[in-house]
């Protein structure tokens, strides 16, 4: 079976993440066979624990990728 791929996103507001991060745990422990890509700031990387199936991706959208060309890189890197 081939092992499926979820992203998730959690970009701002620092009361969501710190809420979110219980609910990632624990949905990767409950589908240890599956890999989460969690798309999210540098700043807000710290509130996830390190979990072999959970990939942390920081992204500064306003920097990075603040147009469409760009956002289409993005795009490609996370279709990976």
């Amino acid at each position: 079976m081939q092992r499926k791929n979820t992203l998730l996103i959690r970009l701002t507001a620092m009361g969501d993440v710190a809420m979110t991060a219980p609910i990632i745990t624990d949905l990767c422990n409950q589908y240890p066979d599956e890999h989460f890509v969690l798309l999210t700031t540098p700043l807000f990387s710290a509130f996830y624990p390190e979990l072999p199936n959970l990939e942390i991706l920081d992204i500064n959208v306003k920097k990075q990728y603040s147009n469409p060309t760009k956002l289409w890189t993005l795009a490609g890197i996370l279709n990976k």
